[in-house]
């Protein structure tokens, strides 16, 4: 389970290595801050690794079919070879590789044109994952978002 300032870091760290690697603007604040957020929520942290009664893994939780997703409708682009490559030179999976679910997790906002919400604005942040990441079929609140992310996560 990661500490607010220590999954900072390995969030800063990858998006500002693959933006090194890609030539792509992957890194940004609100990025940082949103993702974080997000593994908050998701699995408290890191906490959870493989979600208790569902498919999803990773520090951000994605399902196994979002992944493949990715694959074949984002990292297939010719702007994002470089960034597949990346990922493809990373050991492991998202499940035990917290950079590879990082960048896959990061991949997974490109395909979107809504900018990222301010830093520490949890409330934008929430909608933000509501909208792109839990969707309207996902089970997933804002309440819950919300509540993790002032737990585990405060500004």
């Amino acid at each position: 389970m990661y500490k607010q300032q220590e999954l900072k870091a390995l969030i800063t760290e990858t998006l500002t290595t693959a933006s090194d690697v890609t030539g792509l603007n992957l890194n940004s604040p609100e990025v940082i801050d949103w993702l974080i957020s997000v593994c908050a929520h998701e699995s408290h942290m890191g906490k959870y690794r493989k979600q208790m009664n569902g498919p999803a893994i990773g520090i951000y939780q994605q399902e196994p079919r979002t992944i493949v997703d990715i694959q074949r409708h984002v990292l297939s682009l010719p702007k994002y070879e470089l960034l597949k490559k990346h990922i493809q030179s990373l050991p492991g999976t998202i499940q035990d590789n917290d950079v590879k679910s990082t960048l896959f997790a990061r991949a997974q906002m490109l395909r979107f044109s809504e900018p990222f919400p301010s830093v520490g604005d949890r409330q934008g942040q929430s909608e933000l994952w509501k909208l792109r990441w839990n969707t309207e079929a996902g089970k997933g609140t804002i309440e819950k978002f919300l509540k993790d992310n002032e737990r585990l996560n405060p500004v």
